[in-house]
């Protein structure tokens, strides 16, 4: 799965010089990640104090939370978010956390980052958002559900109809991947068309903090849920 989560990661992989910390103890902290070793990363984070950088990139480009997304290390990416990892920091191509986990699908993985509050709406540098990327049923009613959740109502339907599902409502029964209809692979939104979320949607991450929206506003046929 990582070789090809590479593959379409355009460029060479380039190895970002460390400018701060030590480059040997940068080097093994995030090699323990890239081998998925738990123990050893909770220690160095434990004991490496500030000689380890814990958003620095590897030699893949991505930060330690990022490879983790990538490879599917729940336990890997509880520790890194419960010690301060940027869950917003993207790669050269544009990628947030979000985006590799909901490619990779890890659906445990995208759950989690959705309820530390990832913004669902940041494009990568192909204008993609994080549910262009989904490739199951499975992963596009999670996300849909969340941005569903955090007011983008028409824009969640749009993506639903697309793969031949239908968008949940208060009276009707929940989605789940044995109920929904047979899909297509979705065409890729326009992210200048996703409408700005619902003033009377209030969810914990928009109490807790201002969200940055990155898109525009509609100009015509999407329009905030009432």
């Amino acid at each position: 799965m990582s070789r090809f989560i590479f593959s379409l990661m355009e460029g060479p992989r380039e190895l970002k010089e460390l400018s701060r910390w030590p480059s040997a103890s940068n080097v093994i902290f995030n090699q323990a990640v890239v081998e998925g070793d738990v123990a050893k990363v909770k220690f160095l984070l434990k004991y490496g104090g500030k000689q380890i950088a814990i958003n620095e990139k590897n030699k893949y480009g991505l930060t330690p939370l990022q490879q983790s997304c990538l490879e599917g290390n729940l336990a890997l990416v509880m520790l890194l978010l419960d010690h301060g990892a940027n869950i917003e920091g993207k790669d050269k191509n544009g990628w947030s956390p979000l985006h590799f986990a909901i490619i990779s699908g890890h659906c445990n993985i995208t759950s989690l980052l959705i309820d530390s509050c990832a913004n669902l709406t940041c494009v990568d540098c192909k204008g993609r958002l994080p549910v262009d990327l989904a490739q199951t049923e499975e992963m596009l009613v999670l996300i849909t559900r969340a941005m569903e959740a955090a007011g983008y109502v028409e824009t969640a339907r749009l993506y639903l109809e697309n793969w031949g599902l239908r968008s949940p409502r208060s009276d009707e029964e929940p989605l789940s991947p044995s109920s929904l209809q047979d899909m297509e692979i979705p065409e890729i939104y326009d992210a200048t068309n996703i409408e700005g979320p619902s003033n009377e949607v209030k969810t914990n991450c928009m109490k807790n903090r201002n969200i940055q929206d990155n898109l525009k506003q509609p100009s015509t046929n999407l329009a905030p849920s009432k």
